[in-house]
């Protein structure tokens, strides 16, 4: 359907993760309260993320930008909560 996934397979054969491309307005509304209410509420959204782990919660990966030069990662949960933020190199 046009979308962009990544999937990751053990060695194995065993599914790990699944990453999946999504709109920003198709997050979920906890995600996007969440995301207003954060620090980062005036940053520019680049790319946001579905990501499915074997045997961890769901998370939202959003990819931020602020004045052309810092990005990070940030990582909700499904109830909104930003759980860890990371650079990118």
């Amino acid at each position: 359907n046009g979308v962009s996934m990544i999937a990751r397979f053990s060695g194995k054969g065993e599914w790990q993760s699944t990453e999946m491309e999504m709109d920003y307005d198709d997050l979920p509304e906890d995600v996007i309260d969440g995301f207003a209410k954060s620090k980062y509420d005036d940053w520019e959204i680049k790319e946001t993320v579905k990501v499915e782990r074997f045997s961890k919660p769901l998370q939202y990966r959003l990819l931020v930008k602020k004045s052309g030069v810092q990005k990070k990662y940030l990582y909700f949960n499904a109830d909104g909560k930003l759980e860890r933020e990371a650079l990118t190199l």
